[in-house]
Parts: C-alpha cells; structure tokens; sequence
C-alpha cells in the first residue's frame, strides 16, 4: 500500500514537472514573438479576455518602442514565480543595456541607437540584470494562452496617447516658399520653419500639408525637434495622390506660401520616461514590462 502511495505521488510530480517545463516554454515563446516584432502572432497566444479588451493593431502600438534597441539583450532563462488555479506566473530573467543610463548620457538631437551602438562599440554599454517581463500562462497544452490583464493597461496607454498627441499638436510648422518642378515628380521642394512648444525631444515628425485647403503631401522631419526648439531649411514635400508638378496649371510653378497649412500628425518620443510616469501616475496604473 506504501508503494502504491509512493507510486501516486511519483506521478503526480512528474506531472507537475512536465506542466512546469509547458508553461515555462509558452510563455518563452510569446516573448520570442515580441523581441522579434512579431505582435500579430504574439496576440493570438493571448487569453479571449485580452484579445476582447485590446485589438490587434492596437496591441502593436502599445508594445511598439521605436527607441528600444534589441540588438544587445541575452536571455538568461524562464522562472516559475508562482502556480494557482487560476494559472500560472512566469518571469523572464535577461541582461539588457542600462537604458536609464544611456538616456542620461545622450545629447539631445541624437540617436539613442546611435548612442547605444557607440558605446557598445568602445565596451562602455553597462549592462543590467532585468527579471520585470511577468506574464501568467492560462491552460495547459496547446489550449495554453497567456494573460496580460490588458483591460487594465488599455487604461494606462489610452493616457500616454493623449500625453503623446498633446505634444505632438504643440509642434507648428509654415511653408516658407515652395516651387513644383517637372523632373520631380514624387515631392515638392521648398523651405519651411519649425516651432516646438512640446516639453520633449520628438523625432521623425510627420507633417500633414494642405494647399488651399486640399491635401498636398506629407513631410517628414529627419531630424530631432528639441523641446522648445526652432528649425528652418530646406525640405521635400511627397505629394498626396493625384498630386503632382502638373496639378497646377503647369509643370513648374512657384506656389503662394499663404496656400500652405503643415499639422503635426506624428512623432516619436525620444526619451518618453517622463511622459511614462506621467502616465502612470495619472492612470493609476503601473505599466506591463514586455520590452
């Protein structure tokens, strides 16, 4: 009867060790997906509950940060944090590079993959142990999912958006002249000037151009916008479709700067830890780690 006992809970172990090695290979999996930009798949292995709360493309825009440069991260495992009916905690450990201190030591106007890419370079890229990547893998098998409470962190991110967006609407733009010509077919070529009333460094801001009140193109601006800052110079404006050098009466034209109207329609936080904080602070919140 001893044996038999012996035996049962033998079993029941194994098991349980089996569960533990699915689960921690389900959830390695979905960080795989992330790290690799693959968030369309990385969202089908999410609970119904968090696909329902939290569309795909909008799970992509929540877990998309374009200053975050994965080239220097090394896994270093999976751990088991804790088991319940209700499933089961699982935490990444990994080394990655000490982006609070890369933020610190950058010069505003550039690049932190750039910055992060030279001190690399010259073996001054302090690395950190990171253990904040936390998911809870739901069922067992090929029915395992894994559960983000995304209910709860849409709250947090619909805050940093509309932090984000306000920002972004501080940045005014004028065309100062422009010509159309007919060897360029595919932008305008002009001269316009920046102002930024923003508090952060915004980067590849995307500028929507009406002319007359019709759209025109878009403009790009290449490089960083400091907080408060100015810029004026040269710039190509890719025209919209059905625009282009003949849509205004001839090939080559000298267009009226009065015509023009620029609005900031996108950008890229540089340094976005304040606006973070910002965030949680108002959301109540506490952001998920899955970068």
């Amino acid at each position: 009867m001893r044996m038999r006992a012996f035996a049962v809970l033998g079993l029941m172990g194994a098991l349980a060790g089996c569960n533990r090695t699915e689960d921690l290979s389900v959830a390695e999996t979905f960080f795989a997906r992330v790290d690799s930009a693959h968030l369309d798949s990385a969202w089908e292995m999410l609970t119904d509950e968090d696909r329902a709360a939290v569309p795909k493309a909008a799970f992509a825009a929540m877990y998309t940060d374009t200053t975050r440069v994965r080239t220097y991260d090394t896994v270093l495992g999976m751990q088991e944090i804790s088991r319940d009916p209700a499933g089961t905690k699982v935490k990444q450990m990994r080394k990655v590079p000490d982006w609070d201190l890369v933020y610190s030591l950058r010069m505003r106007g550039r690049p932190i993959a750039e910055l992060a890419a030279s001190l690399h370079e010259r073996g001054n890229l302090k690395m950190v142990k990171d253990s904040a990547r936390v998911v809870t893998v739901v069922g067992q098998g090929k029915s395992a999912k894994i559960s983000l409470g995304l209910a709860k962190q849409a709250k947090y991110h619909h805050v940093l958006d509309s932090l984000r967006a306000t920002q972004i609407s501080l940045v005014k733009g004028t065309i100062l002249s422009a010509a159309t010509q007919s060897n360029l077919t595919a932008f305008c070529v002009g001269r316009a000037s920046l102002e930024s009333g923003a508090d952060v460094e915004l980067g590849s801001i995307v500028f929507e151009v009406t002319y007359q009140g019709k759209p025109f193109g878009l403009y790009t601006v290449e490089k960083p916008l400091l907080p408060k800052g100015k810029w004026s110079g040269e710039i190509g404006v890719y025209y919209a479709e059905g625009v282009g050098p003949g849509s205004f009466g001839k090939p080559e034209a000298v267009l009226s700067p009065n015509g023009f109207e620029m609005k900031a329609v996108s950008a890229v936080l540089l340094d976005p830890s304040e606006l973070k904080l910002q965030a949680q602070r108002i959301s109540g919140v506490e952001p998920l780690e899955l970068l």
